[in-house]
């Protein structure tokens, strides 16, 4: 890797094609929800987790249910729960509306990570397992649906065995035995209660596989997001219960019931059951090969890390940094000198650049957009503009379109502050913010532009790598050698400030002598 480099090459990462305008809505709503409850707990950007967490209340409140269902008398004991107000009520509530909140979630997610381009290469095992465990959360629930025996169970049932028919699985047609000639036996409910009870026990294990490759998987989202999330399921709970349509009758067609569209969308298709089966078919086909189809050109593929044998001193912080473990540590190049060096895996790497700003030696980065790279720029901002030691440096997330154009529309149109764009937060290097100090920035405080949501990160994971990078030692192996010793002074304010005034920027505008504002 050259001594010198290059100012900074932005990538252009990839999107769906024609996913732009939806894009843009879906960031619109984010900054609605932004104002709400702020960046730092906007729900919408941890759809993944609070889908884990919906699923965690209906196995915690399926535990009581399961005791008290009766599989011989499966409609009688629901209405016996549904009619213990001090208890029963409530719990059947929140299991349902846990189980809505969850697949809403996850509706959430998919469309949050389609719309990011985050379907295919190293991330197509987190996308295969996550439209698996949604099969297994539908079939969960519709499981569920039928074991309540009422008008609304009444026709999932029938309408899905009119499209099993269709299959040759079964030596008889499987809703032959809803034509109310004869009473649905209790093997049928047992069936169904084995499912409810077995396929959300298989959830935790694909979970734990559509989380493999993450370096920090989190399960659950931040604890203030899980007692606001607990506190909302359990008041709606309370103050709605859940509705109990009359008992099933297979000797009547049932009319129009209270019906769970978050679940039943399809039954209405099912009407025509060959269309319905095979267009679910089709669908499901094709979102299990998107990774394969709906992929960018080689020419929109990012290049992977690639580390330096001859410069790596094997200090490890970027293998710890990487937040999808595709860095290991292999024998160094000069062991007399240094025994590690970093070693990429390609096929994990899914080119973020964390590990360019982790490096003290400079030594690992994508190609063109190293720390080295990142310096080169920051060399030619000063070098363009002699004055600005005196202006304020704002360093925005480039991929944040809200932080990065609220600075430029506020300080860089009319010459009252700089801009050093950074792909993400996490890439900025504590070189890079050293420098800047050393150009007449010994201590910066100005106000931020910062931006800590991870989900947003198209390619990082936003402001915490940074926080523990700059702010802190990291347990004595984050200092950077050769680096100013004022640099966690100069720095601090990141880690104090994030995630408070993220959406609204500065409340005034930074004046001389407020130098450095950085965010992203």
């Amino acid at each position: 890797m050259a001594r010198t480099a290059e100012p900074y090459r932005f990538f252009a990462f990839w999107r769906p094609s024609g996913a732009r305008p939806l894009e843009r809505l879906v960031r619109c709503v984010d900054g609605l929800f932004d104002r709400v409850y702020s960046s730092a707990y906007n729900p919408l950007y941890r759809t993944g987790t609070l889908a884990a967490l919906c699923l965690a209340v209906t196995l915690v409140t399926g535990v009581y249910l399961l005791f008290v269902y009766e599989v011989g008398r499966p409609y009688e004991s629901i209405r016996a729960i549904q009619g213990d107000v001090a208890l029963g009520r409530w719990i059947r509530a929140l299991h349902r509306y846990a189980s809505d909140a969850a697949v809403l979630a996850v509706a959430l997610h998919v469309l949050r990570v389609f719309l990011q381009g985050k379907t295919w290469g190293p991330r197509t095992l987190a996308w295969v397992t996550g439209l698996v465990l949604t099969g297994m959360l539908f079939l969960s629930a519709l499981t569920g649906f039928v074991l309540v025996w009422d008008a609304f169970g009444q026709k999932v049932a029938v309408a899905g065995a009119r499209m099993l028919r269709l299959l040759p699985l079964f030596p008889e047609p499987p809703d032959r035995s809803f034509v109310g000639d004869r009473p649905v036996p209790s093997q049928f409910f047992f069936m169904n209660l084995f499912l409810h009870v077995a396929v959300p026990l298989g959830i935790i294990g694909v979970l734990w596989l559509h989380t493999a490759r993450l370096a920090r998987a989190a399960w659950f989202p931040e604890r203030k997001v899980v007692w606001g999330t607990l506190a909302g399921l359990i008041a709606l709970a309370l103050l709605w219960p859940a509705p109990l349509p009359p008992a099933a009758d297979l000797l009547t067609i049932p009319g129009r019931v209270a019906t769970d569209w978050f679940y039943a969308f399809w039954v209405p298709i099912a009407a025509a059951p060959a269309f319905a089966l095979s267009g679910g078919t089709v669908l499901g086909l094709l979102f299990l090969a998107a990774p394969w189809w709906l992929r960018p050109g080689a020419a929109g593929r990012p290049a992977p890390a690639w580390a330096d044998p001859d410069v790596c001193e094997g200090c490890q912080q970027c293998s710890l940094d990487c937040p999808y473990d595709a860095i290991e540590m292999v024998p160094g190049q000069h062991p007399e000198k240094y025994p590690l060096r970093a070693s990429i895996l390609d096929d994990r790497c899914v080119s973020c650049g964390i590990c360019a700003g982790s490096c003290a030696s400079l030594a690992i980065g994508p190609p063109a957009r190293t720390a080295r790279h990142q310096l080169a720029s920051a060399r030619q901002l000063l070098a363009e503009r002699p004055e600005s030691p005196k202006r304020t440096l704002i360093i925005p997330c480039r991929n944040n379109g809200e932080v990065a154009g609220a600075a430029e529309s506020r300080y860089g149109t009319d010459g009252r502050a700089d801009l050093l764009a950074v792909e993400c937060a996490g890439t900025l290097h504590p070189a890079t913010v050293a420098y800047l100090a050393a150009g007449g920035r010994p201590h910066p405080r100005g106000s931020e532009a910062g931006d800590p949501r991870p989900d947003r990160a198209p390619v990082g994971e936003g402001s915490p790598p940074l926080d523990g990078r700059v702010a802190t030692d990291r347990g004595g192996r984050g200092r950077h050698r050769g680096l100013d010793p004022a640099l966690s002074e100069a720095s601090a304010w990141h880690s104090a400030r994030t995630g408070t005034r993220a959406e609204r920027g500065p409340a005034r505008p930074p004046g001389p002598g407020q130098p450095l504002a950085a965010g992203g």
